[in-house]
């Protein structure tokens, strides 16, 4: 069934560009609403079709939504948790541009809303996949980047995260998609951060002159390969769990729950995951199935 929230919950986190004190609040929508962002500089539904991904100065990537007026950054991991608890029409207001971040990852989003969901009367639509389906970049050297979507008995993802640092490596971790799995394996997850040089002092340096949110709680601090906090013996593979929340963020912004299939990401980030959720949009390799039509038509 479809599902918004029974009343308007309010979250305060950190801006991780400014290290300023953020909100953010979930508010019950309509159906067939889907999911939208709203900020004071604007407003934007979360489609593939609104969202692409932004670069600042360091390098550092996040996908946002764009609409009418300013753009909204960071919204991968929130629409990861949305998708997760299987909310699909809600409005999502922020203090400013760029979604808050908490500690673990997105616990809190998932601990405050899965109590405060509704339920509608209108079956849930959703998507299948007619055959296997795949997109993949050029690889100069190694295997490319890729992404594979075959039909399955269950709703599966496979990552195999591959980065040239000696910390990470590579890793590769299965998950069946359940809410259940999400909440044990993914959600406390945190977005990495290599340290500049490796150097804590530096860091908070940095911090000292132009600020930053950015925290050992709340972000995945990756530095030299004996990086404690990295190699936690009760959160292994935190790097690979973390890909797994930015690749179902993606996958939200079909508007569709995709259901019955595998996925399979090699290396992809967020540039790719959009650009390959683009072409086989367009090439209608993912079908909408109605549940109260039992019809296939053209995913958008």
């Amino acid at each position: 069934m479809k599902t918004t929230l029974d009343r308007p919950v309010t979250l305060e986190g950190v801006n991780v560009c400014t290290g300023k004190p953020s909100r953010i609040t979930f508010s019950p929508a309509d159906d067939d609403e889907g999911i939208s962002f709203s900020s004071p500089q604007g407003r934007a539904r979360a489609r593939i079709c609104t969202a692409q991904v932004y670069r600042n100065i360091w390098g550092r990537s996040w996908v946002g939504v764009r609409e009418e007026g300013e753009p909204m950054y960071k919204v991968e991991h929130v629409l990861s948790a949305l998708y997760a608890l299987g909310i699909d029409n809600v409005n999502v207001g922020l203090s400013d541009q760029i979604v808050p971040r908490f500690d673990d990852g997105v616990t809190r989003i998932i601990e405050a809303l899965e109590h405060n969901r509704m339920r509608r009367e209108k079956p849930k639509s959703k998507l299948v996949a007619q055959g296997t389906l795949e997109q993949r970049t050029v690889a100069a050297k190694g295997m490319p980047d890729k992404l594979v979507v075959e039909p399955s008995d269950k709703t599966m993802i496979t990552y195999i995260a591959e980065y040239p640092h000696q910390a990470i490596g590579q890793q590769e971790f299965t998950i069946e998609l359940t809410e259940e799995a999400y909440k044990r394996e993914i959600m406390w997850a945190k977005a990495p951060f290599f340290i500049p040089f490796g150097s804590r002092r530096l860091m908070t340096a940095v911090s000292m002159v132009r600020g930053h949110g950015i925290t050992e709680k709340n972000s995945l601090l990756i530095g030299k390969k004996d990086n404690p906090q990295y190699f936690s013996e009760s959160r292994p593979y935190e790097f690979v769990r973390h890909k797994i929340m930015d690749l179902l963020g993606a996958f939200a912004l079909l508007g569709f729950p995709v259901e019955g299939v595998h996925i399979k990401a090699y290396k992809t980030g967020h540039a790719f995951d959009l650009d390959a959720l683009r072409k086989i949009g367009l090439r209608c390799g993912l079908m909408i199935e109605e549940p109260e039509l039992s019809y296939a038509g053209s995913a958008k």
